[in-house]
């Protein structure tokens, strides 16, 4: 993968983790609101949404070794630690995908 591919890469993750976003807080109000249909409805949606978006930022992870140098790694770090963050608050959300 080359630094323009993973660019892309990361700019695609960015732009799916603010859906997931909107979806999660979507699904949330259905919830609270005890419209189980949608909720169910929405569900695997929204999980398979999120499961893509873990991959793809391990694949990122992954590859940033290879562009350490164009890479300001304080800068990714702080973003790995974002993101991990927000995953957990996810995984907490969303019941496991069965």
């Amino acid at each position: 993968m080359t630094y323009y591919e993973w660019y892309a890469t990361f700019n695609l993750l960015n732009s799916d983790i603010k859906l997931l976003n909107k979806s999660v807080l979507k699904i949330n109000k259905f919830q609270v609101k005890g419209k189980k249909e949608k909720f169910n409805r929405l569900l695997p949606k929204v999980q398979f949404d999120y499961m893509y978006i873990k991959e793809l930022f391990n694949k990122l992870d992954t590859q940033s070794y290879w562009h350490q140098s164009k890479l300001n790694l304080i800068e990714w770090e702080k973003y790995k630690q974002e993101i991990n963050m927000l995953f957990s608050q996810l995984d907490n959300i969303l019941p496991a995908r069965g």
